[in-house]
């Protein structure tokens, strides 16, 4: 991703909250087009399944959805959550000390909780500065599209969380994602 993407997606993404941040139906259509149109330009791969996960989950926060639509939207961004874990698990064992330390600048992993996290996002998408170091120390890293799958996935986990009061697919999330870093761990034995 080059540091104008970055900096143009974020410029969006703050131009269409302030101009409709008193009509959250309409924000959420207008940001979940930039989710699609995300989604429409990945390449398959995890990268296009990641994408397919970031939608589910923002599907699951439309504002007018009914309890019972919600709920169904709930378990469908669970169900890909069970199916992402394994290969996230696999992933994360395959990562350089270049992409630890660009996931660990930038927020994943960290339990500091959706307060911080908020905070961070709020800088982020406001300073133009941020989105610019942002993308070439992405460039720096060592597995680009890895990294994105693994920061994208992150974040949408936590906005799960925060959303829903627990972790997408709890206690068989955690457990699908413990077989991917083992089998990962196990295919690296001779």
């Amino acid at each position: 991703m080059k540091e104008l993407e970055i900096r143009d997606i974020t410029q969006r993404i703050v131009a269409e909250v302030e101009a409709k941040q008193n009509e959250p139906q309409e924000l959420w259509v207008s940001l979940r087009g930039l989710v699609v149109t995300g989604k429409v330009f990945a390449p398959l791969g995890l990268l296009h399944d990641v994408i397919e996960f970031c939608l589910a989950v923002f599907d699951s926060l439309e504002p007018n959805a009914s309890f019972d639509e919600r709920q169904k939207r709930v378990a469908h961004a669970e169900a890909l959550a069970i199916l992402l874990n394994p290969k996230m698990g696999g992933m994360i064992r395959g990562l350089s000390a270049k992409d630890n330390v660009f996931l660990v600048k930038w927020g994943v992993f960290t339990g500091a909780g959706m307060n911080v996290w908020g905070q961070r996002a709020n800088a982020f998408f406001k300073d133009p500065i941020a989105a610019d170091a942002f993308a070439a120390e992405l460039r720096q890293a060592d597995h680009e599209e890895i990294i994105v799958s693994v920061w994208l996935y992150s974040l949408y986990s936590a906005i799960f969380t925060f959303a829903h009061g627990r972790i997408p697919a709890g206690v068989l999330g955690l457990a699908s994602f413990g077989i991917g870093l083992a089998m990962a761990n196990g295919g690296t034995k001779q």
